[in-house]
């Protein structure tokens, strides 16, 4: 059988409510993780590596559309039959005036896996899903690629951790996910062990 993501104005409404929070914590953030006194010095080592993983629906997705793509209408995005660029599309507000086009590209097909105990995963024929800047921050430090601004959803906790001293891509990774697949869906496309060898090579490079 198969299933369509669902796309809802929920979702949006709930990142809005995320991005407030988080606009709204900045402040305190950066105070909380300053050491005693407000001093950085000899602070910086111990400071150990933080891994952000976002929420559901909270990652940046790009799509390839190969050549066995068949779009739902003539005015979505079409196949590529040589060389598919990858493309943005989680979260593109534009999308919301044809939420049909996206929902086929982010299709996902599931069927009972003989040679398993759960069900295995598959997109829609002739599409590549993958998340945005695995290990950095610039997946889910805001939704739209394209209006930025108006999309914050991690940015303020980056900036917290930022002004407190931690350094992006060393000390401060990321670990956005294909929030379409459940669990054992992100283990099968090798999520768990990505996210696994990122902790392992945060704390072997940071000592800690």
């Amino acid at each position: 059988f198969s299933f369509s993501f669902s796309f809802s104005f929920s979702f949006f409404f709930l990142g809005c409510l995320c991005v407030a929070w988080l606009s709204g914590a900045h402040g305190h953030l950066t105070h909380a993780l300053q050491p005693p006194g407000g001093s950085a010095e000899g602070f910086t080592a111990a400071r150990p590596p933080v891994v952000l993983v976002p929420g559901l629906a909270g990652s940046q997705l790009q799509v390839r559309l190969g050549g066995r793509y068949v779009a739902p209408h003539w005015y979505c995005r079409q196949a590529c039959t040589h060389n598919p660029p990858w493309r943005a599309a989680w979260l593109l507000l534009s999308d919301y005036a044809a939420p049909d086009c996206l929902a086929a590209e982010l299709e996902v097909h599931t069927h009972l896996d003989r040679n398993a105990t759960g069900l295995a995963y598959a997109n829609a024929a002739g599409v590549d899903v993958r998340a945005v800047d695995f290990g950095g921050v610039d997946g889910f430090a805001s939704l739209d690629p394209f209006l930025p601004a108006v999309t914050r959803y991690f940015a303020p906790l980056v900036e917290g951790f930022v002004d407190a001293g931690w350094q992006v891509g060393t000390s401060l990774l990321g670990a956005p996910y294909d929030f379409r697949l459940a669990g054992d869906g992100l283990s099968q496309f090798g999520f768990h062990q990505q996210l696994t060898d990122l902790v392992e090579a945060a704390v072997q490079r940071e000592g800690r």
